[in-house]
């Protein structure tokens, strides 16, 4: 607060000294309505160089156009109200065609000063003196603004950070089991043995090794006093009669449909993440969500890269505002992401390599990566996900539907830097802060 309070007044300090020095430089040359300098100074200051010398231009050009309208005008009309009504009509019309609205108010004074004179070219000179002298001041005044780099460096790098921090926090969304412990899954490497795929299936008749006598004498023998073990318990023979509120148990909780033995034997976990790390935004009442942070920092990001493009007009490079477009569409598939993670409440086991590759891409995040080792992991893990057995359930198919179709916006994400990587290594930038190839942190 402090600070931009210290700014604006510093600007406000600048515009009244270049005004007070316009004017009396007119005053000093002789030149009558001498404040009218100063107001003209005022308008051309502009936020940037690139704006005021732009602006400049189109007030010179509506100056010009200014100038052979009012002697049109008054040499047809007379030097009275309704001559310069007609001026204002033509003038104004001829502004808002041509686009040059900036310089409406400022050449309608110096066109008014021909009404009070009652003459044209005795007061030509000193109309364009006023215009010279304002104009003049308002571009040296802007002349000492300068690119801030480093200014864009730090919130630059405050959105890569919240990028991170998102990512970080929908991995932990996918890891996470029942009990809350963080497990990754690295991407699987791509086999030709189909029977590396089911290791279990191999051996799965020696883990049976009574299957291996036939006839009712081997059963017999191996297992002499279980011919008729449930006439030894008898109490035990109807055990869902005793307890008859636990008949329907499962009925009033459907939700527990896949309880978390069966998941753990399939390599299943279950976790509700509808209430996930990351706060849902828009929701009243609920601190800032990591999003919102997220937009604010690009926000910041976008004005200031606009500030240095527009104080730098002999530079045509583009490279802060390229940045700012490619991360903001990013930003963009990463609230798709993690619309989509929201709605899984079933984790298969593939939702730990998904965890794995996020919590990857978390920790090589640099503006610099090229991503291609990214994209690599990526496309490796899609065949492994396309190769592995078929769900077991309808729940755990949405699930699985829903993350690879999540792998499938990670590689859009990831194909958005590479796009920009290779554009910069085109253009051949001298911004470019670093070589060609893979960069990692």
């Amino acid at each position: 607060m402090k600070k931009d309070l210290t700014s604006k007044m510093a600007k406000s300090l600048k515009i009244a000294l270049a005004a007070l020095l316009a004017a009396a430089v007119a005053e000093g040359l002789g030149l009558q309505y001498a404040t009218t300098a100063g107001i003209i100074t005022i308008l051309s200051i502009q936020g940037t160089k690139l704006e005021t010398f732009q602006t400049a231009g189109k007030r010179a050009l509506a100056f010009l156009c200014a100038l052979v309208l009012a002697w049109v005008c008054y040499e047809t009309a007379g030097y009275n109200v309704w001559a310069f009504g007609v001026f204002l009509f033509l003038f104004v019309l001829l502004c808002l065609l041509m686009n040059w609205q900036e310089a409406i108010a400022m050449d309608s004074v110096l066109a008014s000063h021909f009404l009070g004179q009652g003459a044209f070219f005795p007061l030509l000179g000193n109309e364009v003196l006023l215009f010279v002298v304002g104009t003049g001041f308002g571009i040296l005044v802007n002349l000492h603004l300068r690119s801030r780099r480093e200014r864009f460096t730090l919130v630059s790098d405050q959105v890569d950070g919240q990028i991170k921090e998102i990512l970080g926090d929908m991995a932990c969304c996918l890891a996470q089991d029942e009990t809350g412990e963080v497990q990754y899954h690295a991407a699987p490497q791509v086999t030709d043995d189909p029977e590396e795929e089911h290791p279990k299936e191999k051996g799965s008749k020696e883990e049976h090794p009574e299957e291996k006598c036939s006839g009712e004498e081997c059963l017999k023998e191996e297992h002499p006093k279980e011919k008729y073990p449930k006439e030894e318990h008898p109490k035990e023979k109807y055990p869902k009669e005793e307890h008859p509120e636990e008949k329907c148990s499962k009925e009033e909780h459907p939700e527990e449909k896949y309880p978390k033995e069966e998941c753990s034997k399939d390599g299943c976990r279950r976790r509700d993440i509808r209430d996930g790390l990351i706060p849902r935004t828009g929701d009243p009442g609920e601190e800032e969500s990591s999003f919102d942070k997220l937009r604010e920092a690009l926000r910041q990001a976008e004005n200031c890269a606009v500030a240095n493009y527009g104080n730098a007009p002999f530079s045509r490079d583009t490279y802060e505002l390229d940045y700012v477009r490619m991360r903001q569409q990013q930003a963009v598939i990463l609230q798709a992401v993690y619309d989509n993670i929201r709605g899984i409440s079933y984790l298969p086991k593939q939702a730990g390599q998904v965890a794995g590759l996020l919590e990857q891409i978390r920790q090589e995040y640099h503006r610099h990566n090229n991503v291609e080792g990214l994209l690599e992991q990526l496309w490796v893990l899609l065949g492994d996900m396309q190769t592995q057995p078929l769900p077991r359930s309808r729940e755990e198919f949405e699930a699985r539907a829903v993350l690879f179709y999540i792998l499938k916006q990670l590689e859009e994400l990831l194909e958005i830097k590479k796009g920009f990587i290779q554009a910069r290594q085109r253009a051949h930038s001298p911004v470019r802060e670093a070589e060609a190839g893979k960069e990692r942190l």
